[in-house]
C-alpha cells in the first residue's frame, strides 16, 4: 500500500491512498483544510468530508486518481523515463503505481501540488544543461522502450543521465521535452524543476530530432510548426503562451513559457479541462465546445473568458489544428481561490502528426452542436446564443479567425515550414461555413 501526503504552497491540504486490490486512489482533505473552503477541484471533486474514490476512472489516462491529482502525473515521456530510473535501481516498472510515480514527482510537478515522501532521482541545484547530451540520452531511452528488448546500460554516476530524469520527469503530454530555466540575454538553460535563479524564467522545452519521439517524430519541422500556429493564433486575437523558437545545432526545438509558474517562479495551482470533468483525453472523440465552455461559466470567469474560449474554438475549427484540447485548455488559481483561463497552449501540435490516422486529416476531437466535422455558420451562433453574447459578436469572431488563418502561409514562412507542410496544411483549413 502506498500513501502519500498533498500539499499547496506549504500547507497540507490531504492525503491519497493507492489500493492495488481496486487500482484505485483514495483521497481525503484533511479538516484544516476542509474548514478554509478554497475549492481546488470545484466541479469534479468539490469540499466535503469523507474518502473521495472514482471507480469509474480506474483503467483511463487519470489512472484511477482524481482529477484533481492525476494532472500532476508524468506524461508519456516522463513515465519512460521514471521507468528507465527503475531498470537502474533494479525494479520492475510495474511495481510504481500511480501514488509511487506522484512522489516521483514531488514537488517538480506542473502546477501547484505537492507530493511526500519524494521518491527518485531529485537533486538541489538548477544546474547548465548541455541540450545535445540530453537529446542524444532522450533518443537511446525512447528506442529502447519500443524495442522487443529493453535494457538500459547506464553507469552509476551519469551526471547527464541524472539531468535528464530531473528535467525529463516533471513534463507533460506525449512529446519528449524538458522544464528549463531560460536566461534570455546569454541564452543558457539550466534545470527547470526548481525555483529559477535570478533573471531566468520557468519554461517547457520539446526536443525535436529525437527518435521514438511519437507524433514529434512524424514531422521533421514539429517545433516549426507548433511556432507558426502560435503565430496566427495571436493574429486571431488569442492570448497564447509565449513561445519561441531554440536553435542547437542545425535544429530548431519548441518553446513555450510555463503559465503555471508566475515571474518569480512561484506557482500558481492548474487543472485542465479533463481533470475538472473527468473526461478522459485518451477517448478518440472526447467531450464538447459547449461542455468546456460551460467550465467557464461554472467559475464565474465571465464574459471575456468566455469569448477568449468561443475564439479558441473558431480557430480550432477553422484552422484546423486538431489539439488535444481536454488537455491544452486550462484554468488557474492564484493563492487568493480566483480562477482564470490560463493562456492558449499546444494549438499547432495537431499539425505535427497531420500524417497520421489520428492526424489533421480528421474530424475534431471536440463537437460543436453536435458536429465533428462539416460545420455551418449557424454552428457557431447557436453556441453564441445559448452563451448570451452580443448580437453579431459571434460572426465578428468568425471572420477574424478567418482573416489570421488566411495568414497560415506567411506565418509558416517566418517559422522556417518546409514549403510542402505549408501547402499540405493550408489545403486542411476550413475557411468557408455555408450559412
Amino acid at each position: 500500500m502506498s500513501l502519500a501526503e498533498v500539499r499547496l504552497w506549504g500547507r497540507r491540504i490531504g492525503a491519497v491512498r493507492w489500493d492495488s486490490q481496486r487500482s484505485l486512489g483514495w483521497f481525503e482533505y484533511d479538516a484544516p483544510f476542509l474548514a478554509s473552503g478554497v475549492q481546488l477541484a470545484p466541479l469534479s471533486m468539490p469540499l466535503a468530508p469523507g474518502i473521495h474514490g472514482f471507480p469509474a476512472l480506474a483503467g483511463s489516462s487519470f489512472q484511477g486518481l482524481p482529477g484533481l491529482l492525476a494532472d500532476s502525473l508524468p506524461g508519456d515521456f516522463g513515465d519512460a523515463l521514471i521507468n528507465t530510473w527503475l531498470e537502474r535501481e533494479g525494479r520492475a516498472p510495474e511495481s510504481f503505481n500511480p501514488v509511487d510515480r506522484l512522489c516521483c514527482i514531488g514537488s517538480r510537478g506542473r502546477g501547484a501540488l505537492e507530493y511526500l515522501p519524494v521518491t527518485g532521482p531529485c537533486a538541489d541545484e538548477p544546474v547548465l544543461l548541455d541540450l545535445a547530451t540530453l537529446l542524444a540520452l532522450a533518443s537511446d531511452i525512447l528506442r529502447r522502450r519500443n524495442a522487443v528488448q529493453s535494457s538500459f546500460a547506464f553507469h552509476e554516476g551519469n551526471e547527464e543521465l541524472a539531468e535528464l530524469l530531473r528535467v525529463g520527469i516533471p513534463t507533460w503530454g506525449a512529446a519528449a521535452g524538458a522544464v528549463v530555466a531560460w536566461h534570455a540575454k546569454s541564452g543558457e538553460l539550466r534545470c527547470g524543476d526548481l525555483a529559477p535563479p535570478a533573471d531566468f524564467s520557468c519554461w517547457l522545452l520539446k526536443f525535436s530530432g529525437v527518435s521514438g519521439n511519437g507524433e514529434h517524430e512524424a514531422a521533421a519541422a514539429s517545433a516549426q510548426l507548433e511556432f507558426a500556429a502560435s503565430l496566427m493564433a495571436r493574429k486571431a486575437g488569442i492570448h497564447v503562451e509565449e513561445c519561441r523558437l531554440l536553435e542547437e545545432s542545425g535544429r530548431h526545438h519548441f518553446m513555450s513559457r510555463r503559465s503555471d509558474r508566475n515571474p518569480e517562479g512561484g506557482k500558481l495551482h492548474l487543472q485542465t479541462l479533463a481533470a475538472l470533468t473527468h473526461g478522459d483525453d485518451r477517448q478518440a472523440q472526447g467531450g464538447s465546445w459547449e461542455q468546456a465552455l460551460g467550465v467557464v461559466r461554472q467559475l464565474g470567469l465571465g464574459m471575456d473568458a468566455l469569448e477568449e474560449l468561443f475564439r479558441r474554438m473558431a480557430f480550432s475549427i477553422v484552422a484546423h489544428t486538431r489539439e488535444n484540447q481536454m488537455k491544452s485548455i486550462a484554468f488557474l488559481m492564484d493563492r487568493s481561490g480566483r480562477w482564470s483561463l490560463a493562456p492558449a497552449s499546444g494549438l499547432g501540435s495537431g499539425y505535427t502528426n497531420f500524417d497520421t490516422p489520428g492526424g489533421a486529416k480528421g474530424g475534431q476531437p471536440m463537437s460543436l452542436n453536435g458536429k465533428r466535422d462539416g460545420f455551418l455558420r449557424d454552428d457557431f451562433r447557436h453556441c453564441a446564443r445559448q452563451l448570451a453574447m452580443k448580437r453579431g459578436r459571434a460572426e465578428r469572431i468568425l471572420d477574424e479567425v478567418r482573416e489570421a488563418v488566411l495568414s497560415w502561409p506567411a506565418c509558416a514562412r517566418e517559422a522556417g515550414v518546409p514549403e510542402r507542410d505549408v501547402r499540405r496544411i493550408a489545403k486542411m483549413q476550413r475557411l468557408q461555413f455555408p450559412g
